[in-house]
C-alpha cells in the first residue's frame, strides 16, 4: 500500500511539473513573439489599436507601440530567466 501511495504522489508531482513547464514556456514565448510582432507589424498595424486620447497624450502612436513592444520583450526575458516561483521536487 505504501508503494501505491508513493506512486500516486510521484505521478501528481510529475503532472505538476509538466503543467508548470508548459505555462513557463507559454508565458516566456508569448510576450516575446507579441513584442516582436509590434516591432515588425506582421499581423496588423498596431498603431491603429492605440486609443485616440492616448495618442494625443503621448504624441506619436508608433513610438508608443515600440515602447510597449520593448516592455513585452523584456517581460518575456525576465520570466524566462527569473520566474517568480520555481517548482521544487
Amino acid at each position: 500500500m505504501a508503494a501505491m501511495a508513493q506512486t500516486v504522489s510521484r505521478s501528481e508531482t510529475d503532472l505538476s511539473r509538466q503543467a508548470y513547464q508548459i505555462l513557463h514556456f507559454a508565458f516566456t514565448v508569448a510576450p516575446i513573439l507579441f513584442g516582436l510582432d509590434k516591432f515588425l507589424n506582421l499581423m496588423t498595424n498596431w498603431d491603429r489599436y492605440v486609443a485616440p486620447w492616448i495618442a494625443r497624450i503621448v504624441g506619436n502612436a508608433h513610438t508608443f507601440m515600440y515602447a510597449i513592444a520593448a516592455v513585452e520583450i523584456i517581460a518575456g526575458i525576465v520570466v524566462a530567466f527569473k520566474p517568480r516561483w520555481e517548482l521544487t521536487s
